[in-house]
């Protein structure tokens, strides 16, 4: 996991003593070495073949929706990633992503259903929100965003993805007044 958050070159001590580690930690392992060498489909691997010893195992799951969404394998992202949601329906990161999946298959009410969930579970958190914000922006609904951003930063001021984005918006629909403060801010 550090690997991921701080250092790519961390995985390389992770892959020096996979020997010490579980047959589960193994292939997230080796999952992450993939991945950090760019090897999509290998990671796949890794994470299928995890899933055949640990059918139960909604972290690989939800890591194969995401790398599938990256392929533009849609319908397999989603049959994922509502294969982690069935493990445990409370599964925040899981609802986030099958969002962007059905908006990316054109399924505008099934992606406000996945967003509404996540929502749900996170009521006080700025990412659902934003999320939100996305799918009504590439859906065209630009106030329906806008409000959605602004939530977001209501929750968390310092939400850049949302304050980006607000800002974006404001210049498409020629509201350049209400660009500067957003810009100072972001600053």
């Amino acid at each position: 996991e550090l690997a991921y958050l701080k250092d790519a070159r961390l995985i390389d001590k992770a892959m020096q003593y996979i020997n010490h580690a579980s047959q589960r930690e193994k292939f997230y392992i080796r999952c992450t070495k993939a991945i950090v060498s760019k090897d999509i489909n290998q990671a796949i691997a890794e994470l299928e073949m995890l899933l055949d010893r640990y059918p139960d195992e909604k972290e690989a799951m939800y890591k194969l929706g995401r790398y599938k969404y990256s392929l533009g394998l849609l319908e397999e992202s989603e049959k994922y990633l509502l294969q982690a949601i069935e493990v445990d329906p409370l599964y925040k990161v899981a609802y986030n992503n099958l969002a962007y999946t059905y908006q990316a298959e054109g399924n505008f009410e099934k992606a406000l259903w996945a967003i509404n969930q996540y929502i749900a579970l996170a009521p006080d958190e700025a990412n659902p929100y934003d999320t939100r914000g996305d799918i009504f922006m590439k859906s065209g609904m630009l106030d329906d965003a806008i409000a959605s951003y602004d939530t977001a930063l209501q929750k968390k001021p310092d939400f850049f993805s949302s304050r980006r984005h607000l800002n974006d918006l404001y210049i498409m629909k020629g509201e350049f007044e209400k660009t500067r403060p957003l810009i100072e801010e972001m600053l």
